[in-house]
């Protein structure tokens, strides 16, 4: 619930989510991002978008063994993520202030995220903006999905 205190804390200033009663985060933020760990059975994770965090850094508390690179090009969302990433001791997480098409990376994912987790063959992010425009949904989505990123 750290976590959650930070967003509660830092929203009141930041405007981080639109969503403000705690209960309203906890059912819409986490529940939906721990929706999604059934279907992660990567190593790297790249989070675009990821605003305050969702699902990255949920991802990144609750599988301390999966290495999560979260981004967003806004400023303020990045230091926030920055800081929960401090605060919260989290050594897998790697958060990047940028925007995806613009972004150099120095690692190979495993999954680009985009609001929904794929599972498929290493890829340079470079390749990844189309796949991260997408907006598939968890659940029967991420077979059609994964189907759609073999033929690319």
């Amino acid at each position: 619930m750290a976590y959650l205190n930070l967003i509660e804390k830092w929203n009141r200033v930041y405007n981080l989510t639109a969503i403000r009663e705690r209960d309203e985060m906890i059912k819409l933020h986490f529940l939906d991002s721990l929706s999604i760990l059934n279907h992660v059975e990567m190593e790297h994770v790249l989070d675009v978008g990821s605003g305050a965090g969702f699902p990255g850094i949920v991802l990144a508390i609750t599988k301390p063994e999966l290495k999560v690179t979260v981004m967003d090009s806004v400023n303020k969302k990045t230091t926030f993520m920055q800081q929960v990433k401090s605060e919260l001791s989290l050594t897998n997480l790697n958060v990047i202030n940028a925007r995806v098409e613009e972004y150099q990376p120095i690692i190979l994912f495993d999954s680009g995220d985009h609001k929904s987790v794929f599972k498929f063959k290493k890829y340079d992010v470079t390749d990844t903006t189309y796949i991260t425009k997408k907006w598939c949904v968890v659940g029967d989505e991420i077979k059609r999905c994964q189907r759609r990123i073999r033929s690319i």
